[in-house]
């Protein structure tokens, strides 16, 4: 899935792209994290709710996406994640 972007007559328009192919196999992106590849309206709740936690407690809490767990056995990546608020170790 990609977006081309382009401009008409000074209108930005977005197309979403989407390549769909019908198959049995895994993907990559399944077998890695554990879950299907994401679909645009699960990313659009997705982005809704971490702008919502984000501005109900910035103050208290990081809100994070996609970040990959030590979790037994396997580990996990989940969409949101929730961390007290700490300063960023770069």
């Amino acid at each position: 899935m990609f977006f081309r972007i382009f401009e008409i007559k000074n209108k930005i328009n977005m197309e979403l792209l989407v390549d769909t192919v019908e198959s049995n196999e895994i993907s990559v992106y399944e077998k890695e994290r554990g879950k299907p590849l994401p679909t645009y309206i699960h990313g659009a709740i997705q982005s809704n709710l971490l702008f919502e936690l984000r501005l109900k407690y910035q103050d208290k809490l990081r809100v994070l996406s996609e970040v990959t767990l030590a979790t037994q056995p396997l580990g996990s990546t989940p969409d949101l994640l929730l961390y007290p608020q700490q300063a960023l170790d770069y």
